[in-house]
């Protein structure tokens, strides 16, 4: 057990007003240490318990060689499903993956790349993507090196629909027939 001790300054206005010692409170607080005391592994463990597919001793693999800004980047259930296509992954295969972040402009995706193996440079991977009518924002790779050095790389980008391709499309709205592809490819 860890206790505190927390002095208020005398002359803060704060330290006038009464303290809340209510139980509710204390679970509040306790509640709160406690979530900010867990890592990143430590709810993906929690996910894992409710992924059956994926094995802990796989997750763990994955997590021991995730680096640390793909753990601040993203949230321990995207990192199960990144497990899952990276794992099938052969030395030279690719899995693709577009996405649209709830919060983003009308527009604006993401879209994963996984490769097996050794990585791509962005020269190999822009004039692909420019061609398909978006423009890439933003990249970011992460290098995935299991225990025994196996290799995998996660792309992430951020892409807009050119103006072009928003006027060219027959579709009302671009964004709901990219998303249902996107859920067709997921």
């Amino acid at each position: 057990n860890v206790h505190f001790t927390v002095r208020r300054a005398e002359g803060d206005e704060a330290a006038r007003r009464p303290v809340d010692t209510s139980e509710a409170n204390r679970q509040r607080i306790q509640e709160l240490l406690a979530q900010a005391s867990r890592t990143w592994d430590d709810y993906l463990g929690d996910e894992v318990a409710t992924m059956p597919s994926v094995l802990p001793t796989l997750a763990q693999r994955y997590a021991d060689a995730f680096p640390e800004a793909y753990k601040q980047d993203f949230e321990p259930r995207r990192a199960l499903a990144d497990i899952v296509r990276l794992e099938r992954l052969d030395e030279g295969a690719i899995d693709l993956h577009l996405y649209r972040n709830t919060q983003a402009d009308k527009g604006h995706w993401r879209f994963t790349l996984y490769v097996g193996g050794s990585g791509v440079s962005l020269s190999q991977v822009l004039p692909v993507l420019q061609s398909l009518g978006v423009e890439v924002l933003d990249e970011r790779p992460y290098p995935v090196t299991l225990a025994g050095g196996e290799e995998r790389w996660i792309y992430d980008f951020g892409l807009v629909a050119t103006p072009e391709l928003l006027r060219g499309s027959l579709e009302k709205d671009l964004d709901s027939s990219l998303a249902e592809a996107g859920r067709a490819g997921a």
